[in-house]
Order: C-alpha cells, then structure tokens, then sequence
C-alpha cells in the first residue's frame, strides 16, 4: 500500500512540474507579446502626435499648391520619413 502511495506522490509531482513549465513557457510568451503591443502603441502615438503638428507655413487661399490632396501629400511625406528614420 505505502509504495502504491508513493508511485501516486511521484506521478502527481511530475504533473505539476509539467503544468508548471507549460505555464512558465506561456507567460513568457505573453509577456513577448505584451511587449510587442508597447511597441506598437508607442509607434502609434509618435505617427499621431506627428499628424497632430499643424502645417509650418499656412498657404494662401487661392494658392492650391496646398489645398486638401496637397496637405495629405505633405502629410504622408511627414509619417515616411518618419517611419525610414526610426
């Protein structure tokens, strides 16, 4: 009976272990990711805090070089050069 036991004890530990590596492996995946969504999210606020900086020079009304298509262009400018250098 007491070795019966004792082969119960060792099985059981074994399991736990193994459980307990399982979980150790996923939460250092999650963290990984966890990281990687910081990541992103930092990324995401620089691209829009740098669409939120106002155009340095306000064209003239009847100047179309910088009418909405001109802004947008001037814009994308901005966030390419942006991601290139970073």
């Amino acid at each position: 009976m007491k070795g019966g036991f004792h082969h119960y004890c060792s099985v059981a530990v074994a399991s736990l272990l193994s459980c307990l590596h399982q979980l150790r492996a996923e939460n250092l995946r999650l963290e990984e990711h966890v990281n990687s969504l910081l990541q992103r999210r930092d990324h995401l606020l620089a691209v829009n805090a740098r669409l939120a900086i106002p155009l340095t020079s306000q064209p003239a009304p009847g100047n179309p070089s910088m009418n909405l298509v001109g802004r947008y262009h001037h814009h994308h400018l901005i966030i390419r050069k942006f991601l290139y250098f970073r």
